[in-house]
């Protein structure tokens, strides 16, 4: 729990930021999953409403 609460506040100042590779519609999120399955991103996938 401890490496929980530290790895938060890490997000918290700023120090941890994850990748964003590609940001999907939702409309676009077949797509999405397919380029993940398929290896074509290289970090987060991002799905917006």
């Amino acid at each position: 729990m401890a490496n929980t609460m530290e790895i938060i506040q890490w997000f918290a100042k700023g120090d941890l930021k994850p990748h964003i590779d590609k940001v999907y519609a939702l409309a676009d999120a077949p797509q999405a999953l397919q380029d993940m399955m398929d290896r074509k991103v290289r970090g987060k996938i991002v799905v917006k409403p």
